[in-house]
């Protein structure tokens, strides 16, 4: 099954220090959950109100780090620091899909993009994250397996951004990409059902 190599425990090392800082000055998991979500809808809020503009562009790739940093660091410090709970699983969940709809969706609106591809490519997003959470309804640990990770798309999406804010869009090669995202995202829910059944069965 095609697979890339895991950016989570490079990145889990990138902000390990920042997680402590922040569970030692009681910031709680949650709340950078919470943070990351507001920070993305206004990011995309902003997009939907100016999609001709280019600044909301830079807001976007800001939210997108800002979500890199607290994906992570909220995890550190949940898991690490004794913060697990049960609230915070069910904001996980939701959190993905609502960000990812909160940024790459309003890319959509961009006249130098593909819509109907952008559309399609947040929905097939959605529907990775439902492929990794049904492992669990068969009594198989929530799956994260790629290629086409959250953060992979966050990575392909940034570059989208950050083309068309470069101004090296529109181009045959836009349309290529999303092409190419989707059928990694179609091996990602094909790899994450075939290893769940084989979690249950072995």
């Amino acid at each position: 099954m095609l697979d890339l190599p895991d950016p989570k425990p490079l990145l889990e090392r990138l902000f390990r220090p920042a997680a402590a800082f922040l569970a030692a000055n009681g910031v709680r998991p949650n709340q950078l959950t919470l943070i990351s979500m507001w920070n993305s809808a206004a990011a995309g809020i902003l997009a939907v109100e100016f999609p001709f503009a280019t600044w909301p562009l830079l807001a976007i790739l800001g939210a997108m780090l800002v979500r890199l940093a607290c994906n992570h660091i909220d995890g550190i410090i949940a898991r690490e620091h004794g913060m697990r709970t049960r609230l915070g699983g069910l904001l996980n969940e939701v959190a993905t899909p609502f960000e990812d709809v909160a940024l790459y969706l309003p890319l959509a609106l961009r006249p130098e993009m593909p819509a109907a591809l952008i559309v399609g490519a947040v929905l097939a997003g959605a529907l990775v994250e439902v492929a990794g959470l049904s492992a669990v309804a068969i009594g198989a640990h929530r799956r994260y397996d790629g290629p086409m990770t959250k953060v992979m798309r966050g990575a392909c999406f940034a570059g989208l951004a950050l083309a068309i804010a470069a101004g090296l869009a529109p181009g045959q090669w836009v349309a290529a990409t999303l092409l190419i995202v989707f059928g990694l995202l179609a091996v990602t829910a094909f790899n994450r059902l075939v290893r769940a059944l084989q979690e249950v069965q072995s």
